[in-house]
């Protein structure tokens, strides 16, 4: 870090990279992606307060999301149990032990400009 006023001010340079891989077999160090960046750091009697701005260069991506499959239980009694999620319909839900995968979504929108791949981080405390 440097110093940008007294000491109560502090800017940031960083370079942030990294992949999430299924197995670890899949790793290629090819597909790391990389997003230079900086930040300022204003500091508090209780912590930093911190603004980063990085440029995502990479390509987007779509990948599959999986959650906990969700199964109906019918019209929901008037005490709904524990473990049990009722809808405004009324229909009460409940999670099994099956994963199911979700409709492909778009993680990172197509870039279009410079500043469609800025991503924002702010933070109050220390980075630990």
């Amino acid at each position: 870090s440097f110093p940008v006023y007294r000491s109560v001010l502090r800017g940031a340079a960083f370079v942030d990279f990294g992949q999430v891989w299924a197995n670890a077999g899949d790793s290629r160090f090819r597909e790391i992606e990389v997003a230079p960046g900086f930040g300022l750091r204003y500091f508090t009697p209780i912590g930093p307060i911190r603004v980063d701005v990085a440029y995502r260069s990479a390509n987007p991506s779509s990948l599959p999301v999986v959650t906990t499959k969700l199964i109906p239980l019918g019209p929901c009694p008037a005490t709904v149990p524990g473990g049990t999620v009722a809808t405004p319909d009324g229909t009460c839900w409940t999670r099994s032990n099956e994963l199911a995968p979700l409709e492909l979504l778009k993680l990172w929108h197509e870039s279009r400009s410079f500043f469609d791949r800025l991503q924002l981080h702010f933070a109050i405390g220390q980075a630990f």
